[in-house]
């Protein structure tokens, strides 16, 4: 036999083997896509109908609420906290509810109830809408963001626009809902290892996610593919890459419907296709078959004798590979049972909702209802089952139901509401209110599908409302103000009883209508008044004007006027009057009353002025004038009007001499009197200023001119200055003797540093000339003693220099720190040999002191700080300041070796140090003359360490620094 023939033979006995591997491995992957795609889709699209029925649920929730007509009347009416108050019950009803705004047109938040029932009324913006409200349709939901409230949760807010009887925009009705109780079965649907569903809004941020946590910024998945096809409209199931987790995943997608939002199932690309993975290992299995079957097959070629072994291994081999192909289909079946499980976990989140749920075919026959639709109508399934919906609903909403229901059968996908009575199982009616959509078109639903509540409890509060509305009515009946309805030719169409108990007037007397009751010198103002009324609907107009009693004396009647004839309800113009006549003669005899203090008022010696405190975030900025009398305006030289701020009209006031703001403060606050005087540079014044307040808020200034006190007291001070100048030719004295020390002392330097010079230069000759002939110890000896002569004349110069600090003059100027600071960073960068040097530090205030000593300051501070962190890989240095009430803090920290702290009393005098001259240089005068510069300056200085751990060296200069 040739190796071709034998080849051909064995190619013959593998091809069905080859065939049957590759046809399993094949048949197990497509029948795995297939049950795992169709699961994930059911997810997406259960999960998806079920979120549009929560926000068709919560829109009408918000369409209902803004259209009850006693809210919409408390609104109408500006009452909006009491209208705030007829929803404190609507978080207990839907806990899902955490905040109701009430925006007017403009969007400006009027008042607001959280979920505690507690109303925050203000004017303030709105979180979830700024803009105008006549832009927005009658009912909108707005994207995801985090609650001002309630511990930060996602939430969405319902938009409900209120309108009045004429359909004219009154304002927006604002839901504030938890996104995480209301989607709180998202979190709970199993979706596998590493999988979930979460909710997407029309601009991509997610609405819910089991990965969010407690005060997490809200996700952006705009630009996750899936997340782009699904707001896009389109659904479908597909397995691409995740930009923002950064991760491959398999995601089914299903858009909202009417909202623009989407639903996502998804889970991790790998986890998901594990199971596959396995088959692929199958696969490769089945393959390693058939080449070990291959060799076998080789081997019955080459030796006949060992043909029936070999068969009978092939034979086992097959038998295994169909055990295998028998588990697979086992794995198969359990990945169906998997599905069959997901979708009783969906049946679960339907039958256990709060919402009656109803399932019904295309006639309206009952095919499936949610334990909750027992609970709320008392009836099951079988005992409705073949009865029309009519036989349970009230008689009178016969017709209502029925174009319900044809209008659902006409309009395929679009949720349509309802409210009606229905028959309980007990007898009695309840008040239903719902969405009822139909889906007859989806094929993965294919019914009438209804969701509704039991709202009897709403009903009969707004039975309660309409009784209170007429319990207002007998208010309004009883009232003793005098409220009066004409029309548009100003006829009376009704009147209160109280109109005839203070005008004596009846509807029958002829006179009414006509306007000769009006006393004469006010008919001008009460036409003025009507004509504006008729001019500007809605618009509320005051008015006080005398009217003709029936007894023939006139009375001071006095009110408003709104005119309501374009308001359906109202019909008319209002005017609501009530008989102040006893007011009016107690209003002239307190105007009697205020001319006689006006009059000592404006007599009074001393300048007079009564103000009002503007105060702001608890500090006082500024002050009105209320009242000033001629003596205030004479010491000011300007006639004052009321209205007039402080600051403008005596400029500097406030700064002037002692804190004259801090004064008033106090008076304000306490109530307490305060005497005190101020040199005020804007009316070149001494003023002594006596202040009380009479009121919160309010204080009042009675201010004398002691201008020629405070000369007189100036002129004494130049006597006693003259006293002085004995004490000014012993400074000069003084000054001479230091002159002579001075000299003394650079006499001694000079003679100090002859010799110095003479040692230093022989010792050098020596190195030079005989340094064949020393050895090392010479050597050592030369160094030695070169190194403590120029360490003697370092002492000599900072001896001297220590010496000058105490006699020199400081000449003072403004000193820009952070100037100053940088140029000596920058020198001793240039000379850090190599080392490398951080400086921390950012603006320093400025400070006022003579230039050259604070440069010295500065540089022995630096220096110091270089020097004792040298051994350092690093040196890091912090500079700072501080501008305290009467002086600024400067403070140089360094990394350094630091200093024992109970030893700081030492580090600022002569020839004092912690640390041995072998470890670090200096003469130990350094920071003996940063302490007597300060000092001289009228400032200190001291420093906090700890070994180890660097130090921080710190000086203050005081803000008007004394020589």
């Amino acid at each position: 036999m040739t190796a071709a023939r034998k080849i051909l033979i064995a190619a013959l006995l593998l091809l069905p083997v080859i065939l049957l591997a590759v046809f399993t491995t094949s048949e197990t992957n497509r029948l795995f896509n297939e049950n795992l795609y169709a699961e994930r889709s059911t997810q997406a699209s259960l999960a998806a109908h079920l979120l549009k029925t929560k926000l068709d649920h919560i829109s009408e929730l918000g369409l209902a609420l803004a259209g009850r007509p006693a809210f919409r009347s408390l609104v109408q009416h500006g009452q909006w906290d009491a209208a705030a108050l007829l929803l404190d019950e609507v978080p207990r009803d839907f806990p899902y509810v955490v905040r109701i705004q009430l925006l007017d047109t403009m969007g400006m938040v009027r008042s607001e109830l959280d979920a505690r029932k507690i109303v925050l009324p203000g004017a303030k913006d709105s979180v979830a809408f700024t803009g105008n409200v006549n832009q927005l349709p009658p009912t909108s939901i707005t994207p995801v963001y985090r609650s001002a409230v309630h511990s930060h949760p996602i939430v969405t807010a319902v938009r409900a626009v209120m309108l009045s009887n004429n359909r004219r925009p009154l304002g927006l009705l604002l839901l504030e809902v938890d996104m995480n109780a209301l989607l709180a079965w998202s979190v709970t649907v199993s979706i596998g290892k590493s999988g979930y569903v979460y909710v997407v809004d029309n601009l991509g941020h997610v609405a819910a996610s089991p990965e969010i946590r407690d005060g997490d910024s809200i996700p952006d998945y705009s630009s996750v593919p899936v997340v782009q096809m699904a707001l896009a409209g389109k659904k479908g199931i597909t397995t691409n890459y995740n930009p923002v987790v950064k991760q491959y995943r398999l995601s089914a997608f299903e858009p909202v419907l009417d909202y623009g939002w989407a639903v996502i199932v998804q889970q991790e690309a790998t986890a998901a296709l594990a199971t596959k993975k396995n088959t692929g290992f199958i696969f490769i299995l089945s393959l390693s078959m058939v080449l070990l079957s291959g060799i076998f097959v080789w081997a019955v070629l080459r030796e006949i004798s060992r043909r029936k072994q070999l068969e009978r291994k092939l034979q086992l081999q097959n038998l295994d590979l169909e055990d295998r192909v028998a588990k697979r289909t086992a794995a198969l079946a359990e990945s169906e049972q998997a599905l069959r499980a997901s979708e009783i976990r969906f049946r679960s989140l339907i039958e256990n909702s709060s919402d009656g749920i109803v399932v019904n075919d295309a006639s309206f026959g009952i095919t499936y209802q949610s334990p909750s639709v027992q609970r709320i109508t008392g009836y099951t399934a079988a005992e409705r089952a073949g009865r029309h919906i009519l036989d349970f609903v009230h008689p009178d909403y016969h017709r209502y139901v029925s174009r319900i229901t044809e209008q659902v059968q006409a309009s395929p996908g679009v949720p349509i509401s309802f409210q009606y009575p229905f028959l309980h199982k007990d007898g009695h009616y309840i008040w239903l209110e719902g969405v009822v959509t139909n889906l007859t078109h989806d094929p993965s639903v294919a019914a009438i599908v209804a969701n509704y509540r039991d709202v009897s409890e709403r009903i009969e509060a707004d039975k309660k409302i309409i009784a209170s509305e007429r319990r207002y009515q007998a208010l309004v009946e009883y009232n003793l103000e005098v409220t009066t309805l004409r029309d548009a030719q100003l006829r009376v169409i009704y009147r209160t009883p109280a109109a005839k108990r203070v005008t004596g007037w009846d509807e029958k007397d002829p006179e009414l209508d006509s306007g000769e009751l009006v006393h004469p010198d006010d008919r001008e103002h009460v036409k003025h008044v009507i004509t504006s009324a008729l001019e500007h609907p809605d618009h509320l107009f005051q008015s006080r004007f005398r009217y003709k009693h029936k007894k023939g004396h006139y009375l001071w009647m006095e009110g408003t006027v709104v005119n309501k004839l374009q308001d359906e309800t109202v019909g008319g113009i209002i005017s609501s009057f009530r008989d102040v006549s006893e007011r009016v003669k107690s209003e002239a005899a307190i105007e009697a009353s205020e001319k006689l203090y006006r009059n000592l008022f404006e007599n009074l010696l001393s300048g007079f002025a009564y103000y009002q405190a503007v105060i702001v975030n608890g500090r006082l900025t500024d002050a009105v004038y209320l009242a000033v009398n001629k003596q205030y305006e004479s010491l000011v030289g300007r006639k004052i009007l009321p209205g007039c701020l402080l600051s403008a009209v005596v400029p500097g006031i406030l700064e002037s001499g002692i804190p004259n703001r801090e004064i008033i403060e106090k008076v304000v606050s306490t109530g307490e009197p305060q005497r005190f005087e101020s040199y005020v540079s804007s009316l070149h014044k001494w003023l002594s200023i006596s202040m009380y307040s009479p009121a919160p808020g309010y204080f009042v200034a009675l201010i004398d001119d002691i201008t020629t006190q405070k000369e007189a007291e100036s002129n004494i001070r130049k006597i006693n200055a003259s006293l002085e100048e004995k004490v000014t030719q012993r400074t000069a004295e003084l000054k001479k003797m230091n002159e002579e020390l001075e000299a003394f002392s650079y006499s001694v330097s000079h003679d100090l540093r002859a010799p110095l010079r003479g040692i230093l230069g022989f010792t050098s000759i020596l190195e030079e000339e005989y340094n064949a002939k020393l050895d090392d110890e010479g050597r050592r000896i030369t160094s030695v003693i070169k190194a403590n002569t120029i360490k003697m004349g370092e002492l000599i110069d900072d001896l001297l220099l220590f010496s000058r600090v105490s006699r020199q003059e400081l000449q003072l100027a403004d000193i820009n720190t952070i100037d100053l600071v940088a140029q000596l960073v920058a020198e001793y960068n240039r000379s850090s040999s190599g080392k490398k040097i951080v400086w921390h530090f950012s603006e320093l205030a400025w400070v006022r002191a003579d230039l050259a000593s604070l440069r010295q300051v500065w540089r022995n501070l630096l220096s110091n700080a270089i020097k004792y962190s040298g051994n350092r890989e690093i040196i890091e240095i912090e500079i700072h300041s501080e501008d305290k009430e009467d002086e600024i803090v400067f403070s140089v920290r360094d990394n350094g070796v630091g200093f024992d702290p109970k030893y700081s009393s030492k580090l600022f005098g002569v020839f004092q140090r912690l640390h041995g001259a072998d470890e670090f240089e200096g003469t130990g005068v350094g920071l003996a003359i940063v302490e007597r510069i300060i000092s001289k300056h009228g400032g200190k200085v001291w420093a906090e360490s700890k070994p180890g751990e660097g130090a921080c060296f710190y000086f203050s200069v005081p803000k008007q620094s004394k020589q």
